[in-house]
């Protein structure tokens, strides 16, 4: 007998693989931030043969899980957040998902009778991207892998995740290849997700970018004619654009009870510009004003990924968020890692900290001066200067001329 209350308050349980579904670029993976661990290749097997039990990659993690004693390795992102006192994505969703437990049904050997699918947890179809941020690999963004491709630069690898993924879509033989999907026949996703509609409680759409991509608003049309819309809308989104072809998001929104959006965000006005090339604030900010105005019911809050190139400029975007009314959120980013926090000298860790010292009260910004603190990369800080002024002689701009702070990395 399965103790509900034991096995949620564990060191080595979450329940996310169990109650949910990520599709992330092709890759079939536990969770949002877990892309090591690689279930299945959506372009390769159907989602039904990924998700069977006869999948012992999946049955296997999934054990792993339920009996302990730690968490797998590839759960590390996790696990380094609950070393560093930080609440970690596993505890919060075995806390708001702590009400699916009881729905889920094991057979004999341990594995779920049944796929319940109460969270879609990021519905990404492609790379499809009109940015080319700074800290995204090209897989992430079709504009970056024009650039690339544009300028002869290879695609680098810079993690185990993004290796395998490389390797399944064959990319080096490929050099060429721009728009990644993840999906072959995009009907049978459909077929697959019309299946399990009945369930879902929750879909995030992330991207490339979802605003961009046909297929999230066929979803949306779907849900709305199976008269779903009690269902909990989440996006990861640039907020460049409200409206594409024939559709306008805001209209379909209005048609669901919750919606909530995290804005994409690194910095403000022209260091904004530079991390997130080429958006532009004065038309981010009046996409804003128009989603509050026309739908007052959607929640916005503003996602930053912290890295290198903000770690001192997100605290005037953190400003103007206060002052706007605005929740402020970070993510601290890990890979590229000659980007992440992790590869800035010790000196500049200490400034770091000094700078945020009057916003050390926030959750949020203590977390992430914490986790810096985790590993020591700043033998990859030249690596992050090439590739900077890679970047800058293609984009014609300047790393100095935006951000001076970072004149004593040279010396």
């Amino acid at each position: 007998m399965i103790n509900k209350k034991e096995l949620l308050e564990s060191k080595h349980f979450c329940i996310l693989p169990f109650i949910s579904s990520r599709v992330w670029h092709s890759l079939v993976v536990p969770c949002c931030i877990n892309h090591d661990e690689i279930f299945g290749i959506s372009t390769q097997q159907s989602l039904d043969e990924i998700y069977s039990n006869n999948n012992t990659k999946l049955t296997s993690f999934r054990k792993q899980l339920l009996n302990g004693p730690t968490l797998p390795n590839s759960c590390s992102r996790c696990s380094d957040c609950e070393q560093s006192n930080v609440t970690s994505l596993r505890q919060s969703a075995n806390q708001k998902w702590s009400h699916t437990f009881d729905k889920l049904e094991f057979n004999d050997t341990g594995d779920l009778k049944e796929n319940k699918f109460y969270l879609w947890d990021g519905v990404g179809y492609s790379n499809l991207c009109n940015l080319k941020c700074r800290m995204c690999p090209s897989y992430l963004s079709s504009r970056t892998r024009e650039e690339e491709v544009a300028n002869g630069i290879g695609t680098k690898s810079i993690s185990p995740m993004q290796q395998a993924f490389l390797d399944k879509h064959n990319l080096k033989g490929d050099p060429n290849e721009i728009l990644i999907e993840s999906f072959r026949d995009i009907d049978l996703f459909y077929k697959f997700f019309d299946q399990h509609v009945e369930f879902i409680e929750e879909i995030k759409f992330e991207g490339g970018e979802p605003m961009m991509m046909e297929q999230h608003f066929r979803i949306l049309e779907l849900l709305i004619e199976k008269n779903k819309t009690n269902i909990r809308l989440q996006y990861n989104t640039n907020m460049t654009r409200l409206k594409f072809k024939h559709y306008n998001i805001l209209d379909l929104w209005k048609e669901f009870n919750s919606v909530t959006v995290q804005v994409s965000l690194d910095a403000v006005g022209e260091q904004n510009y530079y991390i997130r090339h080429p958006s532009n604030w004065l038309e981010i900010l009046e996409n804003i004003d128009q989603v509050r105005k026309e739908c007052p019911h959607v929640g916005l809050s503003i996602y930053t990924t912290i890295q290198i190139l903000n770690c001192f400029a997100a605290s005037k975007l953190h400003d103007w968020c206060n002052n706007n009314n605005l929740e402020h959120r970070f993510v601290f980013l890990k890979h590229p890692s000659c980007m992440s926090l992790y590869t800035l000298p010790n000196s500049y860790k200490e400034r770091v900290k000094q700078h945020w010292e009057r916003y050390e009260s926030n959750t949020e910004v203590d977390g992430f001066l914490r986790m810096m603190w985790v590993n020591d990369n700043s033998n990859e800080i030249t690596e992050f200067l090439t590739t900077i002024e890679e970047r800058d002689k293609i984009r014609n701009e300047s790393l100095l001329a935006t951000f001076p702070e970072f004149k004593e990395l040279y010396d």
